[in-house]
């Protein structure tokens, strides 16, 4: 089921981002040459994120205008609104301070040389530097985790969604007798007992 892969989703962007810029704090030497071009590749990147950031502001407005369907409420059965509601969160809330920081490596030149250790010898622009890489990947990866969900939302097949466990279907007199009622009809407590005893 497409809820259980989000129990071991739920971490993975932070855990993965933090061990490439990790890795890259540790291959970035501590005096940086800017290549040539940066404020082009820089003004991509912002471009990039703005993108995705619409892209993402598309797919809550889609999740909205469905919210009310049979296949919302049986997504809500199986995950909680807290933890969807998070999914979009991080990617949208880590895209904006992406552009932030992204936004003052234009005067990455300025600062990139002051040092924080000596000892180390560890300087501003390295650690601004693989802040951003962090930013980056974490809102790439988070943003890539709640797109695919929201395809998978899009095209699952609804009656698969309307699909009981054995253990949850009504028995077939007891829902004759709930066609008869109102549409608005709620099966009561004594009606699911007595279906539940009969399937024992």
């Amino acid at each position: 089921m497409m809820f259980k892969k989000m129990d071991h989703e739920k971490c993975w962007p932070l855990f993965l981002s933090l061990i490439i810029a990790f890795l890259f704090f540790v291959i970035i030497p501590n005096k940086i040459k800017i290549p040539q071009n940066f404020d082009n590749f820089l003004t991509a990147a912002i471009t990039f994120i703005s993108i995705i950031l619409g892209f993402l502001g598309v797919a809550l407005t889609i999740i909205l205008s469905i919210r009310n369907t049979e296949l919302m409420e049986f997504i809500f059965r199986n995950t909680s609104r807290e933890r969807l509601k998070n999914y979009f969160k991080n990617p949208i809330i880590s895209g904006f301070f992406d552009v932030v920081v992204t936004i003052g490596l234009y005067f990455f030149d300025i600062y990139k040389d002051y040092t924080i250790t000596t000892k180390l010898g560890i300087t501003v622009g390295k650690c601004i530097l693989v802040l951003w890489i962090f930013l980056s990947m974490y809102f790439l990866f988070s943003s890539y985790r709640i797109i695919d969900i929201v395809m998978i939302i899009i095209f699952k097949d609804p009656k698969e969604a309307q699909k009981r466990p054995p253990s949850e279907k009504i028995d077939p007199e007891d829902e004759k007798e709930l066609k008869n009622k109102s549409p608005k009809f709620r099966v009561s407590e004594q009606l699911q007992q007595k279906s539940y005893k009969r399937l024992r």
